[in-house]
């Protein structure tokens, strides 16, 4: 028995919408002096849009679990990544 694992116009609408509708929040929030939360809030949103890619159009909904724990370990890392690179950022002095 194979598995249809094909997207069906109906889906990828609602993703494009989806994405649509996560660059709208992105332009928004650019428009707000929100201080320290305009970039956790881009991050977040950009994180989202990332998701959506990676479930939907990467086919990764309905990979093998294999697949989904490479793809978890990679996000994984470059969280860690951006994380240190965050904290070096926030910690140095201002002149």
């Amino acid at each position: 028995m194979s598995k249809n694992n094909t997207l069906g116009p109906l889906s990828i609408i609602m993703t494009y919408l989806g994405l649509l509708l996560l660059l709208g929040a992105t332009i928004t929030v650019t428009f707000f002096e929100l201080g320290f939360w305009n970039p956790v809030l881009n991050l977040s949103i950009a994180s989202l849009q990332a998701a959506l890619v990676i479930a939907f159009f990467m086919r990764l909904r309905w990979s093998t679990p294999l697949d989904r724990v490479v793809a978890a370990t990679g996000f994984f890392f470059v969280l860690i990544m951006v994380t240190f690179t965050l904290s070096d950022f926030l910690t140095r002095g201002m002149e």
